[in-house]
């Protein structure tokens, strides 16, 4: 789902009201038929996104692992074998680092309506 959609409209009085009631520049996003209407204008917004992800994998019993010869693999097909186009990851391939749990990130949105053509 599109960041956006999550959050909302970064400009003030629109937040998730913003397909159906903006009255800026997020109307070029959440519904663009509002931007003949609307008066020219430059807006400005800021939003602090926070990520709280935790992932941790479960113990695995021996033997099950993936190992690197699944990058040989061939499949029999009814003329001969051939490449498979999509593989699993292999275990010793798969990411051990945790993200960063406290990760915030600021989002900065300018915008502007100006009208093309004089109508």
């Amino acid at each position: 789902m599109p960041l956006l959609e999550l959050v909302g409209s970064p400009t003030p009085h629109e937040g998730w009201c913003a397909p159906v009631l903006a009255r800026g520049a997020a109307a070029t996003y959440f519904n663009p038929a509002l931007l003949p209407g609307l008066a020219p204008g430059v807006s400005l917004g800021t939003w602090t996104l926070g990520e709280a992800l935790s992932i941790s994998r479960e113990a695995r019993p021996a033997g099950f692992d993936v190992t690197d010869a699944v990058y040989d693999a061939r499949v029999v097909t009814a003329t001969g074998t051939e490449r498979p186009v999509t593989r699993p990851l292999p275990t010793a391939r798969l990411p051990t680092a945790a993200p960063d749990e406290d990760a915030f990130r600021t989002y900065l949105v300018l915008g502007g309506v100006l009208p093309v053509i004089d109508g």
